[in-house]
């Protein structure tokens, strides 16, 4: 049902479509903690294991911190917050529906608890959650294929984007397999260019122990906030990639801070949603598609996607190489743990130089 509709039929019976906004200033006043009174109920701390209580404590977590981003009380939300934070889930923490969706099912068992319990003020009327549980689009078949969008394609692309961190970010993307987290995460001291003027200007550049005899890498480390892998690499520059790299970090704002990518207003570190914002300010509407579409519409994952299908389909890698540029674990062939791909490593040194040769190029000109 379109939102004109649903207006038109609340407005009809004198219904409010956001019926908890009313209660958000109860809860902040009194400082109530309706998260902790439900588990104190559904959990029995002494005797459940811990990762159940993870199941419960973990979207809690994620839900806070989105809820706080809108400026809402996360016992209050309306309809419009649990959608976005499906789509913040997918896009930004780069969940599946397989994991959104038990996600989601926690939340709602918290919701639900609270419509039980007489002390709480939310009744049977309204629950966001069990909405979008009931609409059945959290499940695996939902799941859509990026775009194929060849090189040529987006070197036309890029060759239309004109800001420096703009195209900065999104070529190092495409050029890495990098998750927005692990973008907006590495520090000038993980990235090692060799330039002079740069190195002049920041001190730090290149210190990291992983990259410090290593010209022209950067590390990305996995024990950072949002970065899902936990296996550290480090990944090659070429030559495209570095220039483009020293002509934003010589415009880049001087404050201090650590991080390579900064945002635009406050410069501080650069998040995940300016990250988002950026690929679809210069892919959309094009590659913006709607629910009939077979293809799911072009954000900031859609970088890790185009680079693990050349490195592998395109360039017949092994799986074990391109698992180690993209930080993932090696995947077993056996139900043994003790199966082959476990004393299988990749370093840098063994993807270097095929990785430098075989990279697609944009021929931005820089």
């Amino acid at each position: 049902m379109t939102n004109e509709k649903r207006r038109e039929i609340a407005d009809a019976f004198g219904k409010d479509l956001d019926p908890l906004s009313k209660l958000e200033q109860t809860f902040v006043e009194h400082e109530l903690k309706p998260f902790d009174a439900a588990l104190d109920d559904l959990i029995d701390y002494e005797t459940t294991p811990q990762g159940t209580i993870n199941n419960y404590t973990t979207p809690i977590r994620q839900w806070k911190t989105f809820m706080e981003r809108h400026n809402r009380h996360p016992a209050c939300p309306a309809e419009r917050h649990v959608v976005e934070f499906i789509t913040y889930l997918r896009n930004e923490r780069e969940n599946s529906d397989n994991t959104i969706k038990p996600k989601i099912r926690h939340l709602n068992s918290v919701f639900k608890y609270w419509q039980s319990d007489s002390a709480f003020p939310h009744d049977d009327a309204f629950n966001p959650f069990e909405k979008e549980l009931q609409k059945g689009y959290l499940s695996p078949e939902e799941a859509k294929e990026p775009p194929r969008v060849s090189v040529p394609d987006l070197r036309e692309k890029l060759q239309d984007v004109n800001h420096w961190r703009d195209r900065t970010v999104i070529v190092t993307q495409l050029k890495l397999g990098l998750r927005a987290s692990e973008l907006c995460n590495i520090k000038l001291s993980e990235i090692n260019i060799r330039h002079q003027e740069l190195r002049d200007h920041y001190d730090e550049m290149g210190t990291h122990r992983r990259v410090r005899d290593r010209p022209n890498s950067v590390y990305i480390p996995p024990d950072r906030e949002l970065n899902k892998s936990s296996v550290p690499r480090v990944l090659p520059l070429d030559d495209e990639l570095r220039l483009l790299l020293i002509e934003y970090l010589l415009v880049r704002p001087d404050n201090g801070k650590p991080w390579v990518f900064l945002s635009p207003t406050r410069h501080n570190q650069m998040n995940n949603s300016k990250v988002n914002e950026i690929w679809k300010n210069h892919f959309h509407p094009e590659y913006q598609f709607d629910e009939d579409d077979p293809y799911r519409s072009i954000t900031s994952h859609f970088g890790r996607h185009r680079f693990s299908t050349f490195f592998r389909n395109e360039r017949g890698w092994q799986e074990e190489k391109v698992q180690y540029m993209t930080g993932h674990k090696g995947s077993y062939d056996s139900d043994e743990h003790d199966s082959l791909s476990t004393y299988v490593h990749t370093y840098y040194e063994d993807i270097k130089d095929r990785y430098l040769d075989e990279v697609y190029k944009f021929g931005l000109g820089v």
